[in-house]
């Protein structure tokens, strides 16, 4: 009886560590962040916050923050409109909900398909088309303003790690 109760003790205890997540503050946001996500210093002025989501296959997630101060950074619907648009048309599906965070009030956009990848500087419009890709983006209006995040894998590496990015901000 010892042994079960130190064994199913253990696995609890193991279960916590793999599962533990650390809240990290990005400006106004507090984030709900796993342990195993890699904090990164942002690659770019326009990032407020960037992390590195290992997978088991090796092909990572990017997790990225945007905040551009209260009233910047467009509305919802061009943010939206915009993402989806950086899908190739053909093949592309994608689904809109919205619903509250601890964060503030979100808007969600969930799109697959043939995402085209930005190549250098966003200015110069090149791109590479990356299939099998899925971009998960909120748009969260906090009372410091709208920041928001992009999710950016794989389909398969984001479905599994779809809960850990809605409970990074607290998604319900």
């Amino acid at each position: 009886m010892k042994r079960s109760l130190l064994l199913i003790s253990s696995l609890f205890f193991i279960h916590i560590a793999l599962f533990a997540a650390d809240t990290v503050k990005v400006g106004a946001l507090e984030l709900r962040i796993p342990d195993n996500w890699k904090q990164e210093t942002p690659s770019s002025s326009m990032r407020s916050g960037q992390f590195l989501v290992p997978t088991e296959d090796g092909i990572n997630i990017e997790y990225i923050v945007y905040y551009f101060g209260k009233g910047g950074g467009g509305g919802i619907d061009a943010n939206i409109n915009r993402w989806v648009n950086q899908f190739a048309r053909e093949g592309r599906t994608h689904t809109r909900t919205e619903g509250e965070s601890k964060n503030g009030k979100y808007h969600l956009v969930d799109i697959q398909g043939t995402f085209n990848k930005s190549v250098g500087a966003p200015m110069m419009g090149k791109t590479t088309p990356v299939p099998g890709s899925r971009v998960m983006a909120a748009v969260i209006n906090s009372t410091a303003g709208s920041y928001f995040i992009k999710f950016i894998g794989t389909f398969d590496n984001v479905k599994k790690a779809k809960n850990d990015f809605l409970d990074s901000f607290g998604a319900k």
